[in-house]
C-alpha cells in the first residue's frame, strides 16, 4: 500500500509518503520547500527503510549482506538567476552507501582487479577474483555520479534558454 499526503503550509509545501507490503519493506519519507525569497528555494528530504539489504566485502575481500535499516537525507539550496540560471547546492547522507572502510575495501578490490587484468590481459572476473561478478554497481545520482559512500556534497550549475 502506499499513501502520501500533501499539505500547503504558509510558504512551506511538505510532502509525507509511505510504502508498505508487498515485496518491499516499509518505507517513510517527508519532504519540504520553500521559497526564502522570490529567488533562492531550501529543500530538504528524509527517507526511513525499515529493512534492507547491503552487500559489502568482508576482509577477505568476499562478498556479505548486512540486515538492517537505513535512513537517508538530503538538505540543498537552489537559486535561480534573473538570467534564467540555476544554482543548486546540494548535501547527501546514504543511509544505504558505503561506510568510509567499506568504500576503501571495494575500491582496493576494484584496483587489484585492474592491476590483475593489466599484468595478465584476463579480466578479473574470470581469474580468481573473490566477487567474481556479484557485487552490484551503485545506484547514480542525477548527475550521473556513482554513489558509493554514504555522504556526498554537490553543486550543479544549468541554463535554460530564456
Amino acid at each position: 500500500m502506499a499513501e502520501k499526503a500533501y499539505l500547503l503550509l504558509g510558504d512551506i509545501d511538505i510532502d509525507l509518503m509511505a510504502l508498505s507490503g508487498g515485496a518491499k519493506s516499509a518505507r517513510y519519507g517527508a519532504d519540504f520547500s520553500t521559497a526564502v525569497t522570490p529567488a533562492p528555494e531550501v529543500h530538504c528530504e528524509r527517507a526511513h527503510i525499515s529493512t534492507t539489504t547491503r552487500l559489502v566485502l568482508n576482509q577477505n575481500g568476499q562478498p556479505i549482506r548486512i540486515l538492517g535499516n537505513a535512513t537517508s537525507c538530503l538538505l540543498g539550496l537552489n537559486y535561480l538567476t534573473q538570467s534564467n540560471t540555476t544554482f543548486l547546492l546540494e548535501y547527501q547522507h546514504n543511509g544505504e552507501g558505503f561506510q568510509a572502510s567499506e568504500a576503501d575495501a571495494f575500491y582496493t578490490l576494484a584496483h587489484d582487479a585492474f592491476a590483475q587484468f593489466r599484468s595478465t590481459g584476463a579480466p578479473a572476473a574470470t581469474l580468481n577474483s573473490p566477487i567474481r561478478g556479484r557485487v552490484k554497481i551503485p545506484h547514480r545520482t542525477a548527475a550521473g555520479r556513482e554513489r558509493f559512500t554514504r555522504f556526498e556534497r554537490a553543486l550543479q550549475v544549468e541554463r535554460r534558454p530564456l
